[in-house]
């Protein structure tokens, strides 16, 4: 909707300043990454931590003094901070359209709070819970956007739910629906 708002339309204009977006962030994190793995690798006895926060902070101390770490903070914080905002916006939107009968504020309380409860357990509890979930969808996600990308390229190889219609039922009724029509009525485009 922000593109929209921002003069960009549907379909190409939009597809294309997503895409620069897209690629405009990917070339800033994949530099920040580089930037954060050289530390890694240049810092005097790295391979004596156990993490990388205190790795980082180390580092900027041992660069910049004590004004380094408030800056190395700050940054985290600030980085910290713009991820949740998002990811609870996002949530409280999804779980808001499945049952609107919570409210979205409710909903944003809700994991705000659950997401304070469960920093408390610390990162390494977080991390033994989220890796296994994240490893099983992570493979399905990467799949569903590697396929969402080359579709356009693929033409119509792809089925789409508003036509298997026409392949799977045959004739069609007066309402556009063809016997044995695989798709529900509402994906059905009515004329």
């Amino acid at each position: 909707r922000r593109w929209r708002q921002k003069g960009f339309n549907y379909g190409p204009s939009l597809v294309r300043g997503v895409a620069t977006s897209a690629i405009g962030a990917g070339v800033v994190l994949v530099a920040v990454y580089v930037g954060l793995g050289l530390v890694g690798q240049i810092f005097p006895g790295s391979e004596n931590y156990t993490d990388g926060a205190a790795l980082l902070s180390d580092a900027a101390r041992s660069t910049m003094g004590f004004p380094g770490v408030i800056l190395f903070g700050g940054i985290v914080l600030l980085a910290c901070l713009t991820t949740a905002a998002g990811l609870i916006g996002a949530t409280c939107e999804f779980f808001h359209k499945i049952i609107p009968s919570v409210s979205y504020r409710t909903w944003a309380v809700f994991f705000a709070a659950a997401s304070v409860v469960v920093s408390t357990l610390g990162l390494d509890v977080v991390l033994s819970i989220a890796a296994p979930i994240i490893g099983f969808l992570y493979p399905i996600a990467i799949t569903l956007v590697a396929i969402t990308i080359i579709e356009p390229l693929l033409g119509s190889t792809i089925p789409n739910q508003l036509d298997r219609g026409d392949r799977l039922g045959g004739p069609h009724d007066r309402r556009g629906h063809g016997r044995g029509c695989v798709a529900p009525p509402r994906l059905v485009a009515r004329s």
